[in-house]
């Protein structure tokens, strides 16, 4: 096992599970990414309060960021929990770096969109390469 622990497992499951329905169905469901916050934020309770502390400030810097995406229509819900989630589990240093990679990301899909004639896209995809972004630079 890794030095972060289970973590990279935990998120790497959900975003497989995230990615496919998104593409499939341009959804995520929301027991994934609650089932993701809420067993990251439980793990963090059984290791103490600091831990738990750092588990929230994660879920607040991945969810916090993205809310005037949300309520403008650009980004959706799920995305916004699904980057949430990955706060939960790796802390809220890895979360913003997932999110600018993320944004990096997004950018280069939307071009290849726009390019392709398409008003939107699915957005896990970008999260996912964030994600492994931020894990190979961290």
């Amino acid at each position: 096992m890794s030095p972060r622990g289970i973590a990279p497992i935990v998120i790497g499951l959900v975003l497989v599970i995230a990615t496919t329905t998104d593409l499939r169905r341009r959804e995520v469901p929301l027991w994934l990414t609650l089932g993701a916050i809420g067993s990251g934020i439980a793990l963090s309770a059984t290791r103490g309060p600091d831990h738990l502390d750092l588990s929230l400030v994660g879920f607040l810097t991945g969810f916090i960021p993205t809310i005037p995406f949300v309520f403008l229509g650009s980004f959706g819900a799920a995305d916004a929990l699904l980057l949430a989630s990955i706060g939960v589990w790796e802390g809220w240093r890895f979360v913003l770096a997932t999110l600018w990679w993320t944004a990096l990301a997004g950018a280069v899909l939307a071009l290849l969109a726009r390019r392709r004639g398409q008003q939107s896209f699915a957005y896990v995809p970008a999260i996912v390469v964030g994600t492994v972004l931020a894990y190979l630079v961290s």
